[in-house]
């Protein structure tokens, strides 16, 4: 069997539960009350957080701090990576366009990343649904990413490339 075949699944397994799970907590509250979900915000509502106020805060930035426009920045590309992977998915199951594909698992692995911005720059911290939300990410979009590195290996490993770059 595909790598594939079993890594998808998987991927969005962890994706989907992600979202009923505490995702986020703040930080004056204690470690017990964080890990049963007592004082914290689900995935979905994440999801809902990040996309409307870092819209909000990316056309409202006047009279914004340099750290407060860093804030709504990296609060809206996390916003954005759920629609981004969303369109990688329904590109990759009709197996259409690859390399738009490719692209757009890189750019979703970007924008999940920015959410460790957000949270250097804010007293939030990410509980365990925030890590199954990364990592389903990580696996639903892996084996394209082994592809685009593949690729991109091969252009550099060029006999022309490497003539030209020779000094």
């Amino acid at each position: 069997m595909r790598i594939r075949a079993l890594l998808r699944p998987a991927g969005v397994a962890l994706y989907l539960v992600s979202y009923v799970l505490p995702a986020v907590g703040n930080s004056d509250f204690g470690l017990r009350d964080l890990l049963t979900g007592k004082h914290s915000i689900p995935g979905c509502g994440c999801a809902f957080f990040s996309i409307f106020w870092g819209f909000a805060g990316f056309f409202d930035s006047s009279g914004l701090t340099a750290e407060g426009r860093g804030t709504f920045r990296s609060l809206l590309l996390t916003g954005l990576t759920n629609p981004i992977l969303f369109a990688y998915f329904g590109l990759s199951l009709r197996r259409k366009a690859p390399r738009t594909c490719r692209v757009l698992a890189a750019i979703t692995l970007v924008c999940a990343a920015s959410s460790v911005a957000f949270f250097l720059l804010n007293p939030l911290v990410p509980i365990y649904g925030f890590y199954l939300w990364l990592a389903g990410i990580a696996i639903i979009v892996w084996p394209d990413l082994l592809r685009l590195t593949s690729q991109i290996k091969a252009l550099f490993s060029r006999e022309d490339t490497k003539a030209a770059y020779t000094p």
